[in-house]
């Protein structure tokens, strides 16, 4: 039988020039070979040929379903494409029971900030499920879906070229896809109909060449950072990291809020919006690959006026904006993804999970907003049982069960859930519900559970009231009877109807052609940086930058680590591990590390149970690549892995990870798991921002359009390992194949370098420091250090700092030039080093001696205060020394010894300045001579360090006689006008008195002697002392005072002769 069926696709409206011609696509399909088998109570279909997964929708049929990709050129007009189907052969089978499709569940752990159920379902939006099915569809005489071709919207993504080894080359493509289905089922006849030949036409039309976009002439730049001017400005790695990309061949720019804040994005407009107004303005003039996110990552809650919002933060979106939990999903495919319209229903609401087209009132009668309804009948209790009602409604609802008013929500509101539990009593009981919609979306959801655990015989889980336990106002069983009016005050016109399952969405979303797309025109990656931490920053940059140029052997990369927890009692998860071991890792030559719950046997792995214990203690080893699948919170995989434990890795050997489980890479939390692994551990990490999803069951195969949890890390592992993509590139080749961007499409995000690769490296060694030295000098000599002999492979400009006593503390900052220079204070024998850095930040250290030797102080003054100065007396003379020093150990300490000839040794009273270049001291002592003579005087300075300066000064100790004939000299010596006229006789005078007193001394008559000079000698020259001036020789006042002085110590002299 053949029959044609001809499609016309209405895509996008797009005003672009005149159409420049028309295009043919001829495409033809055959079915392989299938087998129908048996399971359980159902019929379950295997296609024979790889490439099928199911048509995956919970509780409806899981009918096989290939997509096909079908390129087009760059000018399509894609408002402009048609086709047809021509289907050539056709057949029936009978007496089918197709089985439905699982529920999707969250791997959401116990311990996570979100609402936690062990049992939580998610069947999907605006179904009626009982036991499993909706009956939506199996209760419907109707093909399911309706038509074995479907178009479904197009893709517009950068792909890799291949043949270029690391792959590094990408160019930009644009596909139709088209959903195959063999099969279409009727679950009332139980019939499916099967085509295992047709022929699809598809014709569209082409635009004018000058209406495609060409690369500027203002230059390229295949690689961009978006970050902050704070972090451009703080960042010591920054600089290093561009040079890194630019040494692999890139070129960089770095774009901050100076580019990109003065922008007008899609409304709301906040940063997130601006950023991709610059990405959407710049990626293909600049013909950009790369995006590399630099900044707190915070993302801003449309929700929540009040919250917190980073400086570069992910994009908030809502792929189940209208389910009761679970809504949300920050995002930064936001970024990758710039041809698509994220909001393409205008409400500021992104990524909503339904069409554009999607209904917005009960029926064409009743208008879009301000209508109302309520649905009145009986509800079903089984049990003798605590009962909790639960409605999400957006705008009001009001719920009464046996004419009691338990919820009432009524006045206007955002999407809310709300709650009433209550003791029921086995049986049929009242309820009416009431709703109004007042503007934007309406939703009205009802569900109920039992309070009890899973496992008691009255177990009811939460979902929404089922059609067999509704019953309407006749009390026939299969739903509620509904009216529904025109106005919000249940007035207007009005309709009436049954309804199986109270389970309503009016409103639109996102999805649909021109919506998100999970396809990427630019590759992203992020490091955050939280509480401006910008040293953790850079040690993340220098950790990449050294994992990606490392010259050393990384044969330790091809290695991969894969703890598996069961996510549920029929989802152990080890065939997720067995799936990459066997059809990935052994190909690519990799050895392979299992971790399951327990031995399954087969398969066997090499440790059981799956722990953090046993994981941490394998993962030290250092493996390449880590992949697992748990249930997750913020910090922490359940029985794997949590971020405490991250500092015992080898971050010397950090992996590659793919963290298949809830919230571990929640941007919120500067600690999530991911982040934890990106500081220490990891390299390139891939964590969920909410929660994300799996579908129960043991795998065995992996179908890429799939987007839950276990194809979607086989597929990341696939182009990490097997097909060679930098972690970006195969984050995005990931999602490229699933045709609506859903939950798990935007949870999974990158930390780390979009253009990481596991296994290719762009080789850059180390510098080789050189001190120069050893070095050797005198303290006080500046020793000037030069490592301009150190070297770098690559021929890179070096930096330069010096660590002058090897502590650890560097005493001289980054510096260009090679030498610095120092002086040291005392002796010194140790170590200096020196460390070299490159463009890269690759360093090299060298170690050299320093040799300071101690130099003696200097004593540069020595000196004598004597109380007479003409002559010295022993006993009644006591003198001051004094002395100096100077030594260029400015830091050493000294003792000054003073020496004064007669056996007599002191210590002097030392003080000293330490103030660089010189250490400087004065010292002091006294001496009292016993005898007449002449004495060598010495003193001694010495440093700490064993160094001696001496000088030495001669003092004259006279006897009386001396100290006489001193006294006449000076008298004589005197210039006439200091005596009383005549001078001469004056002078005279006194030479005859001091020649008797000679003959006293001759005599050893001192008494007498002492009483000439007082009597006869002192009187003569004493006026102004004593203020007689009448008998006065002399009459220089300042002379008088000296010879009193002189007489007076000679007299005490002689006293001490009696």
């Amino acid at each position: 039988m053949m029959k044609i069926i001809a499609v016309a696709v209405a895509l996008l409206l797009i005003i672009l020039p005149s159409i420049a011609g028309a295009e043919t696509i001829n495409y033809s399909i055959e079915t392989d070979g299938y087998k129908i088998i048996p399971d359980q109570e159902f019929h379950k279909i295997i296609m024979g040929t790889p490439g099928y997964g199911v048509i995956e929708s919970p509780g409806d049929p899981a009918l096989p379903e290939k997509m096909l990709e079908l390129w087009v050129p760059q000018d399509i007009n894609w408002s402009s494409v048609n086709f047809t189907v021509e289907i050539i052969n056709e057949s029936e089978i009978t007496n089918i029971s197709m089985i439905p499709n699982p529920p999707l569940k969250p791997g959401l752990a116990a311990n996570a900030i979100l609402e936690y159920d062990p049992d939580y379902e998610d069947w999907g939006v605006e179904k009626s499920i009982v036991n499993g099915i909706n009956m939506y569809v199996y209760g419907r005489d109707a093909n399911f879906p309706e038509q074995h071709v479907e178009l479904l919207p197009y893709t517009e993504r950068k792909d890799a070229v291949q043949g270029t080894t690391p792959i590094d080359a990408f160019g930009e493509n644009k596909y139709l896809r088209l959903a195959y289905r063999p099969f279409i089922y009727n679950p009332v006849s139980k019939n499916l109909t099967l085509i295992t030949k047709a022929n699809i036409t598809i014709t569209y039309d082409r635009y004018p060449i000058n209406g495609i976009k060409s690369a500027g002439d203002g230059g390229t730049y295949d690689y961009v950072i978006i970050t902050t001017n704070d972090i451009v400005s703080n960042s010591t790695k920054l600089d290093s990291f561009v040079y890194l990309k630019e040494f692999q061949g890139h070129n960089v720019k770095v774009v901050t809020e100076t580019d990109f804040g003065g922008l007008t994005g899609q409304a709301p407009n906040g940063r997130a919006e601006k950023i991709r107004k610059w990405l959407i303005d710049n990626y293909n003039t600049l013909e950009i690959d790369y995006v590399l996110l630099i900044g707190d990552p915070n993302p801003d809650d449309p929700t929540n006026p009040s919250d917190s919002v980073g400086d570069i933060p992910m994009k908030m979106c809502f792929p189940r904006y209208f389910s009761s939990t679970h809504r949300e999903s920050p995002t930064d495919y936001f970024y990758a993804d710039l041809t698509g319209n994220w909001d393409l229903d205008n409400d500021q609401y992104f990524g909503e999970d339904l069409d554009l087209s999607h209904i917005k009132s009960p029926d064409p009668s009743i208008g879009e907003d301000t209508f109302s309804a309520n649905w009145t009948g009986k509800i079903m209790c089984d049990y003798n049982e605590t009962y909790k009602f639960h409605t999400f409604s957006d705008d009001g609802v009001r719920l009464y069960i046996d004419g009691s008013l338990v919820i009432d929500n009524w006045a206007e509101h955002l999407p809310a859930n709300d709650y009433w539990t209550q003791s029921m009593t086995a049986g049929k009981h009242d309820i009416t519900l009431e709703f109004r919609e007042n503007t934007a979306d309406g939703i009205i959801q009802l569900f109920w559970q039992t309070t009890v655990s899973k496992g008691h015989s009255h177990y009811v889980g939460h979902q929404i009231i089922p059609s067999d336990h509704l019953y309407d106002a006749s009390d026939v069983v299969g739903g509620l009877s509904g009216t529904y009016y025109d106005n919000s005050d249940f007035t207007g016109t009005s309709i009436t109807r049954k309804d199986a399952a109270i389970n309503f969405i009016w409103g639109t979303g996102d999805q649909g052609a021109g919506g998100p797309d999970t396809g990427a025109q630019v590759f992203v990656g992020r490091i955050p940086v939280y509480n401006d931490d910008y040293a953790q920053l850079d040690s993340i940059l220098q950790k990449i930058i050294e994992y990606e140029t490392d010259p050393g052997d990384i044969s330790w990369r091809s290695s991969i680590l894969l703890p598996m927890e069961p996510m549920d009692e029929n989802t152990p998860c080890a065939h997720l591990g067995e799936g990459i071991k066997n059809d990935l890792a052994n190909p690519a030559g990799f050895t392979s590390y299992r971790i399951y719950e327990e031995d399954y046997n087969p398969p066997t792995p090499e440790l059981w149970p799956c722990n953090k214990n046993n994981v941490k203690n394998e993962w030290k080893n250092g493996y390449g690549m880590v992949v697992w699948a748990t249930h997750g919170s913020q910090t922490s995989a359940s029985d794997i892995f949590d971020s405490s434990l991250t500092t015992q890795l080898n971050d010397t050997k950090p992996a590659f990870t793919f963290q298949t489980s809830c919230l571990t890479g929640y941007p919120e939390y500067d600690d999530n798991l991911a982040y934890a692994l990106l500081k220490h551990g990891g390299i390139a990490t891939v964590g969920a921002s909410r929660v994300s999803w799996y579908s129960g069951g043991n795998w065995t195969t992996y179908d890429p359009t799939s987007g839950v949890y276990h194809p979607t890390a086989y597929y990341y592992t696939k182009g990490v390992i097997s097909d060679g993509l930098p972690a970006g590139a195969a984050l995005a080749q990931q999602k490229a194949p699933i045709p609506k961007m859903g939950m798990n499409e935007m949870d999974f995000n990158l930390y780390g370098d979009p253009d990481c690769y596991l296994l290719n490296t762009f080789p850059n060694s180390p510098p080789t420091a050189d001190a120069n030295g050893p070095y050797v000098a005198d303290e006080g000599t500046v020793i000037t250090f030069n490592a301009s002999g150190s070297s770098d492979p690559e021929g890179d400009s070096l930096e330069y700092r010096w660590d002058l006593d090897n502590n650890g503390v560097w005493d001289t900052d980054w510096s260009n030039d090679p030498t610095t220079s120092n002086t040291w204070g005392d002796d010194y024998s140790g170590e200096v080093k020196v460390e070299v850095r490159d463009m890269l930040g690759l360093t090299g250290m060298n170690i050299t001696s320093v040799t300071v030797n101690n130099v003696a102080p200097t004593v540069v003054n020595i000196s004598m205060d004597q109380p007479n100065p003409q002559f010295i007396l022993p006993i009644v003379h006591t003198l001051t020394f004094n002395g100096s020093f100077i030594d260029p150990g400015w830091l050493d300490t000294h003792t000054s010894l003073w020496d004064f000839d007669d056996g007599t040794i002191v210590n002097g009273t030392l003080t000293e300045e330490h103030d660089e270049p010189n250490a400087t001291g004065d010292t002091i002592a006294e001496q009292v001579y016993s005898e007449p003579g002449v004495y060598n005087v010495t003193l001694t300075i010495a440093d700490d360090d064993g160094g001696v300066g001496t000088a030495t000064m001669q003092v004259t100790v006279v006897d009386a006689e001396g100290a006489k004939h001193d006294l006449n000299d000076y008298i004589q010596n005197l210039p006439n006008d200091a005596f009383k006229k005549p001078a001469d006789q004056r002078k005279n005078a006194f030479a005859n008195k001091f020649n008797a007193i000679d003959e006293m001394f001759e005599a050893g008559n001192y008494q007498g002697a002492i009483n000439k000079l007082q009597n006869e000698v002192r009187p003569k020259a004493d006026g102004y002392v004593d203020g007689n001036m009448n008998n006065d020789w002399i009459i220089d006042q300042e002379v008088q005072v000296e010879i009193c002085m002189k007489i007076d110590d000679l007299i005490a002299y002689l006293e001490t002769l009696l």
